[in-house]
């Protein structure tokens, strides 16, 4: 069995579309912060091992959270 009820009024999707923009933009910051760490080969060569890949780690997640997201936005019409 199947229900199916309208969300309208108990949602408000500006809101949510608003957040998840805001919530885009700061993964954006995190992954080019990221990035920028990884491609100083000074941050390479002298950071602990486990400091890269903690940061390769965070740049991933930030990817696949940004990409969730965009794929949230694109169902909630935005």
């Amino acid at each position: 069995t199947s229900f199916y009820f309208s969300m309208e009024g108990l949602i408000d999707f500006d809101k949510a579309r608003a957040r998840l923009k805001k919530e885009l933009e700061r993964l954006a910051k995190d992954q080019l912060k990221c990035e920028a760490m990884l491609n100083n080969t000074s941050f390479i060569e002298r950071a602990p091992e486990d400091e890269v890949t903690k940061v390769r780690s965070n740049r991933d997640d930030a990817f696949a959270r940004s990409e969730a997201l965009k794929d949230t936005l694109a169902a909630l019409g935005a």
